[in-house]
């Protein structure tokens, strides 16, 4: 197995040599040789970025903690990983935890601020799954506040005896924030899209929107979904393809396997086409929005090294996009969405 100094040195060899083919291809890119360019930032770096301590490292297209392994990996610089790797990726995990207990297909219970009537009272609940959901509360006054606390269970007390029950609600902190789990799946995505066509997927101008949002994880660049759940298992994991229904989600995508606990969730990550195609995530968030099941047809591809060190393959994306006229092999999917 290859150290991590091997696989860096056999990356950038990779992504150099795909530099120098684009700047003999085209007379508008600049002639770049033995150099890196990191896909984020598009700061360059040339050999003596590998010496220790390196200023380029293997990142792992799908996190460590959602599954990633060494398999699916990419080269990007020491910065770029530092401010957008596992401070973003936290969140994602955090989501689908946070999920997998408001479904009930978790044995963890969270700590809880229940409120009834004019009380709070601190608790632990859990959510069990079964034929109807079961949820249990064990309430905690050792860490409430006692007026607060005797409010509450007075207020718990009354309402058992009413025929209509009592009305209650919790407060619970699951640890993430919306945008960063999409500014995550979009990092996977990304990620992907570069180990599979380098630079000219991801120099393309239609990523523009994209790279400023990684950038950039607080703002609100991409508000709508990026993503949906496939509903079952896809023949072909943490591969790319291409949307070809419905004609407005028509895209890249990216299909993974993420790891949450016991559960394996399975994501198809919309990625932007090519020739100045509309805005994909605006079209996802305008189909989401209808109450109709998404249904979309996809052709995944299969993943080779040498689309990156070959020079024959730095227009693979375009040819891709305008009809899947190369050597690649792709397979169809179907999915529907409810």
């Amino acid at each position: 197995m290859a150290t991590g100094q091997e696989r860096r040195q056999h990356l950038f060899k990779a992504y150099a040599a795909q530099l120098t083919a684009i700047g003999h291809a085209y007379a508008d890119f600049p002639k770049i040789e033995d150099t890196f360019l990191c896909p984020f930032c598009c700061q360059t770096f040339g050999q003596d970025a590998l010496d220790a301590p390196p200023r380029l490292t293997v990142e792992h297209c799908i996190p460590e903690s959602l599954g990633g392994t060494t398999g699916t990996s990419t080269l990007i610089c020491a910065g770029c990983n530092n401010r957008m790797g596992a401070s973003v990726d936290a969140h994602l995990s955090r989501k689908y935890e946070a999920d997998a207990f408001l479904t009930g297909t978790s044995a963890k219970t969270k700590r809880v601020t229940v409120e009834m009537g004019r009380g709070r009272a601190r608790a632990d609940m859990k959510v069990t799954a079964g034929e109807r959901t079961h949820v249990t509360v064990t309430f905690d006054r050792d860490h409430s506040q006692p007026q607060e606390f005797d409010e509450a269970m007075r207020a718990l007390e009354e309402g058992m005896k009413k025929p209509e029950g009592f009305k209650w609600k919790f407060d619970v902190n699951m640890g993430y924030k919306p945008k960063q789990t999409r500014v995550a799946l979009l990092r996977i995505g990304f990620l992907m899209m570069f180990r599979q066509f380098g630079y000219p997927y991801v120099l393309d101008s239609n990523l523009a929107q994209v790279r400023e949002q990684l950038l950039n994880p607080e703002s609100d660049v991409i508000t709508g979904p990026v993503e949906i759940s496939l509903p079952s298992v896809p023949p072909r994991v943490n591969v790319v393809g291409i949307v070809q229904q419905p004609v407005e989600l028509q895209s890249f995508v990216v299909v993974v396997r993420l790891k949450s606990g016991s559960r394996a969730l399975h994501k198809a990550i919309f990625m932007p086409g090519l020739d100045g195609c509309p805005d994909v995530y605006a079209a996802l968030q305008a189909a989401q929005q209808t109450s109709k099941s998404l249904n979309t047809t996809l052709t995944t591809f299969t993943h080779d090294p040498k689309y990156i060190s070959d020079p024959k393959y730095i227009t693979l994306p375009d040819q891709l996009w305008r009809g899947f006229n190369t050597n690649a092999s792709g397979d169809k999917q179907s999915h529907a969405q409810e």
